[in-house]
């Protein structure tokens, strides 16, 4: 947050900051005005955002998000909840990845696969609908 960024610039210049950035989490925006190189972690919110957690999910034992305590008592039931609700489900992986390549100027995509980072490079080279993109950006920030 900035109150944390300007502790820090007591101490050292800052040249480049990693924060969360997706579609639920736009807080990277208060450091664009910096001139900060910005890099956003958790594109799809942990699955959320990729359409590969409903609310009946249950996580192998070596998937952090089946015993993790930030997990157990952060809000993704109702993440869920607005996703399933979402009258573009289909498009929402490539908004979510184009949201994040829109607010910063690196993105970290995590990927178990070598077929979910190839889906990504291909969603990546896709050029989103605009006005479905400002919709999405609507619809999650309120």
């Amino acid at each position: 947050n900035l109150e944390e960024l300007s502790l820090a610039e007591e101490v050292a210049q800052i040249d480049f900051l990693q924060s969360e950035c997706n579609l639920f989490n736009n807080q990277i925006e208060i450091f664009k005005e910096k001139n900060i190189k910005t890099m956003g972690w958790g594109v799809f919110d942990k699955g959320i955002l990729a359409g590969s957690v409903s609310l009946n999910r249950s996580f192998e034992d070596d998937d952090c998000r089946s015993w993790a305590p930030w997990w157990k008592k952060s809000n993704w039931k109702e993440k869920v909840k607005l996703v399933d609700r979402f009258p573009h489900k289909d498009s929402l992986k490539q908004l979510a990845l184009h949201y994040s390549l829109s607010q910063v100027d690196y993105v970290l995509v995590g990927a178990k696969s070598v077929k979910q980072l190839e889906e990504v490079v291909k969603l990546k080279n896709l050029e989103p609908d605009k006005e479905l993109l400002s919709m999405a950006c609507e619809y999650f920030h309120d």
